[in-house]
């Protein structure tokens, strides 16, 4: 895991502890690569990024073997900020397919 998240980890642990006799629930989610503009260089054409997510899933994530989407981050971050996790906090998850639970990342050959 890369040190900016262990330190979000450690941040979220002190918060939690901290607030939560106030009731606030501090938790963190650490999302893996997500297909977002802040992940897709400019200018790169519909297909070519289509074949790039396609390629890059296989090799860097090996769960589930596909980038991740927006929706299915918030989607995780709605679950953790439910009233069924009432008790959960000074917790960070991953959310990244499986990635931390496999392989380095590597780039896709290019074409």
């Amino acid at each position: 895991m890369k040190d900016h998240k262990r330190a979000i980890q450690g941040l979220v642990k002190v918060a939690a502890l901290a607030y939560g006799t106030r009731g606030i629930r501090i938790n963190a989610m650490l999302p893996g690569t997500t297909d977002t503009a802040f992940a897709r260089p400019p200018g790169i054409p519909d297909a070519a990024w289509a074949w790039f997510k396609k390629a890059y899933g296989p090799l860097n994530v090996e769960g589930l073997e596909r980038m991740a989407e927006p929706a299915g981050i918030a989607r995780a971050i709605l679950a953790l900020t439910c009233d069924d996790s009432v008790h959960q906090t000074g917790a960070s998850g991953p959310v990244d397919g499986g990635a931390t639970a496999g392989r380095r990342m590597v780039a896709p050959p290019t074409n």
